[in-house]
């Protein structure tokens, strides 16, 4: 039997590749599978406004509902999201910028979660798009005194695009004592087994953690002093990035290490949250480091303390409500 579904999803693959390389890219997403479960489940029902989430949902959206009831939240820019992929390239760009030309340009309001990534969208589409961080929910708490040695954390998904061989490379590298801890989530065993021949060879604790349940998450950040995140701008997404990652340091009241991506580099100097490192190489991470004493990541951490509220995921909402607001007062 899994022999049958892998054959069925491999003919399912080459014949949607078939029609993305035609250029039918309204058979394509008719046929996807999702969008043919979720257009059953819906057919029939009757909203005011829709809250389309992610672009693959909004096509769906407008045809059900009518653009003029769909605010369309697209997160990323979606047109580059694996850009740095030959066929994903050659294949995908240009279904989603269809997607996006046809159906979310056309939409009552838009959002997207990073300012840079809005302006991206005005350009190529000339659509005005708003922004809503991938922020946090505001948690109480207060910050804990820096530890020696210094602890630094990642979480997020074990990728090769995400830099974490760096970081481990840098933690080996510093004049003074730190420990990096890596929650990690997904990753093919073979990536994660080469995490950890490589943290066998450097001079410093690498500790890997299995992931928790979100609703646990910040309480063991907090347990660290910085989050650490500089993926390699491989695509206008990386380049651009302001991930839900960097607003949970925040919440754990960390100070943060990120590299110079235009959106984290804005955030983090504009309210003293830690470092934006020179480049996204090892040393540069490694010059960042040994910059550091336990007054200044104390003060990272009062820094994320005294802007938690103002980034908190139920600030960054209202650029939600208000779209939707303003599409059940016209709908009248």
């Amino acid at each position: 039997m899994d022999e049958l579904k892998t054959r069925a999803s491999s003919i399912v693959s080459r014949c949607n590749d078939a029609l993305l390389a035609l250029r039918l890219y309204g058979a394509v997403y008719r046929w996807t599978g999702y969008v043919r479960e979720a257009r059953a489940l819906l057919t029939g029902k009757v909203f005011d406004a829709v809250l389309a989430d992610d672009l693959d949902a909004v096509p769906l959206a407008v045809e059900l509902f009518g653009s003029r009831r769909v605010h369309a939240d697209l997160h990323e820019h979606w047109p580059t999201v694996r850009g740095h992929d030959a066929k994903w390239k050659l294949l995908r760009a240009g279904y989603y910028r269809w997607l996006v030309r046809r159906f979310a340009s056309g939409a009552a309001s838009v959002t997207t979660v990073s300012q840079g990534i809005a302006e991206e969208y005005t350009r190529e589409f000339g659509m005005p798009v708003g922004v809503v961080t991938n922020a946090a929910p505001f948690r109480e708490a207060e910050p804990l005194p820096t530890q020696s040695p210094l602890r630094l954390v990642y979480s997020g998904v074990a990728a090769e695009d995400r830099g974490i061989e760096s970081i481990i490379q840098a933690s080996g590298r510093t004049t003074i004592p730190v420990v990096l801890t890596l929650f990690l989530v997904g990753g093919s065993e073979a990536y994660l087994s080469s995490l950890r021949t490589l943290a066998d060879d450097v001079d410093a604790p690498i500790v890997f953690r299995d992931a928790v349940p979100y609703e646990q998450l910040h309480d063991r950040l907090r347990e660290h002093d910085l989050g650490f995140y500089a993926p390699p701008p491989i695509n206008v997404n990386h380049s651009l990035a302001l991930p839900n990652k960097v607003f949970d340091f925040v919440q754990a009241r960390l100070g943060l290490i990120v590299g110079p991506s235009a959106e984290m580099a804005r955030m983090v100097t504009t309210a003293n949250l830690g470092i934006v490192t020179a480049d996204f190489g090892v040393q540069a991470l490694v010059d960042a480091l040994n910059t550091l004493s336990p007054q200044a990541v104390d003060g990272y951490k009062a820094a994320s303390h005294a802007v938690a509220e103002h980034l908190s995921a139920e600030r960054q909402q209202t650029g939600w409500e208000l779209p939707i607001e303003k599409i059940l007062s016209t709908d009248g």
